[in-house]
């Protein structure tokens, strides 16, 4: 029988520090430069090839090359590197909440969907925990809210932003917890089972469309360096706090120890998207193994 290599894994997570904008080209009349989203969900999300950017440029530079590809084709040409990474996918999306200030508000669809891409990486195990969670969490919700933190209820309702929602608290926090346990991306934010809320996917879609923040710029003229009437323009951003998570994938010929051992120095902050000069797009960056469930985290 061949022997299957222990080929690299991990599960990241990412938790915005400041405003993100990682966008597409092109907009609308209402919006000059929106960020990017999946085609199906309209969930944010940021493009992998933005995320192994910002890695190879924010630490690993001895094996630079070697892990995220050889671009220099002046010099012998270029090559591919040994690790993959999947778009970066929203898990966590922070709504202003009427009491408890704040809330984290995802869906059936974004939790399930992460459970299963995490079990890709050694992570998230079948328990009697996961499958308690999941049972009662189910698919369907309609316009209420299955679970909101004790922090954040007022009686039996939730306000977010300008809506109300009531709660058919079919989940218990004790759930919850029970089932934050099982990932070690979750343990890893405090206070969780207290300012989470699920609602529906289409809830979540119209909270991530409505509630990014816009700013408002000068543009600048190339000739003058300065700026002129009539050059405003309106950017999207991801908010502060907005909690997300991606993949990494090795070549079948590396093994997992060996890619972990050069990724011990990995910096555990870094810059995605665009305004590099005006503070924008800073996060914390965690990166979680399989292997004794460890991780090089923030």
């Amino acid at each position: 029988m061949s022997h299957t290599p222990d080929y690299f894994r991990a599960l990241l997570g990412l938790r915005t520090l400041t405003p993100l904008h990682a966008g597409v080209a092109g907009g609308s009349h209402i919006l000059d430069r929106p960020i990017h989203r999946d085609v199906h969900t309209q969930l944010p999300k940021i493009s992998s090839n933005a995320l192994k950017g910002a890695l190879r440029e924010y630490g690993l530079a001895k094996n630079a090359e070697e892990l995220f590809g050889k671009t220099d084709v002046s010099n012998g040409g270029s090559a591919s590197g040994c690790l993959n990474f999947t778009d970066v996918r929203l898990l966590f999306f922070p709504v202003r909440s009427a009491v408890g200030g704040w809330a984290w508000v995802t869906s059936p669809s974004v939790l399930h969907k992460f459970w299963h891409e995490a079990k890709l990486t050694g992570h998230g195990k079948e328990t009697d925990a996961s499958r308690d969670f999941f049972a009662a969490l189910g698919h369907q919700i309609g316009d209420s809210a299955v679970y909101a933190g004790q922090r954040l209820a007022s009686d039996k309702y939730l306000i977010l932003q300008n809506y109300s929602f009531p709660i058919d608290k079919r989940l218990e926090k004790n759930q919850v917890e029970s089932w934050q346990c099982e990932v070690v991306l979750l343990k890893s934010l405090e206070a969780l089972a207290e300012h989470l809320v699920i609602v529906s996917d289409e809830n979540l879609r119209e909270f991530t469309l409505r509630y990014t923040e816009i700013h408002v710029r000068n543009k600048i003229h190339d000739a003058t360096r300065a700026t002129g009437g009539g050059l405003l323009f309106s950017e999207e951003h991801l908010p502060a706090n907005t909690v997300l998570y991606a993949l990494a994938f090795s070549m079948p010929d590396r093994e997992q120890q060996e890619i972990e051992n050069k990724l011990s120095q990995q910096i555990r902050c870094i810059r995605i998207g665009g305004n590099a000069s005006l503070g924008k797009g800073f996060c914390t960056l965690n990166w979680y193994f399989p292997s004794n469930n460890h991780s090089l985290s923030s």
